[in-house]
């Protein structure tokens, strides 16, 4: 996947151009406590499903993201 070739890259134009990633907002809503735990004054740049494995985003955010990632599985797993 493309995106995890230049995942820092996104993250920093993302950061220059003030667009939060594609899980911001669902992160804040589903994870509330988590999501307000995170120090970071970045985390909706990085809030993005293809960070989860880039070491340069912040470890509390990346596992914020892959727990976001097995409650979306486990959800559609119990529907089939």
């Amino acid at each position: 996947m493309f995106a995890r070739e230049i995942t820092t890259d996104i993250f920093e134009i993302s950061k220059t151009m003030d667009i939060p990633r594609n899980l911001a907002l669902r992160l804040e809503r589903n994870f509330i406590s988590d999501w307000k735990k995170i120090q970071s004054p970045d985390k909706q740049y990085w809030a993005a499903d293809f960070q989860s494995g880039n070491t340069n985003c912040p470890e509390d955010i990346r596992n914020l993201l892959r727990k976001n990632y097995e409650e979306t599985f486990q959800k559609t797993n119990k529907k089939e």
